[in-house]
This record gives C-alpha cells, structure tokens and sequence, in this order.
C-alpha cells in the first residue's frame, strides 16, 4: 500500500514539473523591444555581504501583431545591455518577463512599430 503512494507521489512531481516546464515555454507570448537607454543601475547586497550590481529597463515592447506594452525587466549582468540591440522578451501574464535573448530579425509588424 506504502508502494502505490510512493509512485503516486512520484508522479505527481512529475506532472506538475512537466506542466511547468509546457508553461514557461508555450505558456507566455513574445515580446521585441530595442535598448534605447543605459538603465537604472540597481546595487544590492548579497547574503555574504558582497554587492551585486543590475541594471533594470523598463521599454516599450511590441508582440508580432505590433500591439504595443510597457514592460520591466533586469539585464541580470553587471553592464548595461547593448544599446540599440533588439530584444526577444517572453513574457507570461500581463507584465511578467521570464527571459530576454538579443535577436537580429524582428517581426516586420513590431519592427515597423520600434522604427
């Protein structure tokens, strides 16, 4: 009986992290916005006393229907991004972004938006 738990629990750990997975990658819609300024520079300290430093962006960004919305987000790097590079941001709900990778090709109809 302590068996068929086990495996039931087992695979409810499984379901849920597969259903994360599915949701991070085909839950959320994609975003491009180009780096128009060097971002607010964010100093914060870490458990062990050292301090980290971010930048945060907050930019227009348009979907590939060229609808228009304002998001926030981190670099996650100690240097500004890249100015006048295009990002992919995916972004799930209304505002959140879960990642960001710098692309070369727009959507035409978000590119005509940013230009």
């Amino acid at each position: 009986m302590m068996r068929k738990w086990l495996y039931f629990l087992v695979g409810l750990v499984i379901l849920g992290a597969g259903y994360g997975l599915y949701q991070h990658e085909f839950g959320s819609q994609l975003y491009y916005t180009e780096i128009t300024t060097k971002g607010e520079r964010i100093v914060q300290k870490a458990d062990d006393g050292s301090e980290v430093v971010d930048y945060r962006y907050k930019l227009a960004a348009y979907n590939k229907a060229g609808v228009k919305q304002v998001l926030e987000f981190t670099g996650n790097k100690e240097r500004p991004l890249k100015r006048h590079a295009y990002l992919e941001l995916k972004v799930r709900g209304k505002d959140r972004v879960l990642s960001w990778q710098a692309v070369t090709k727009v959507p035409e109809k978000a590119a005509q938006q940013l230009n």
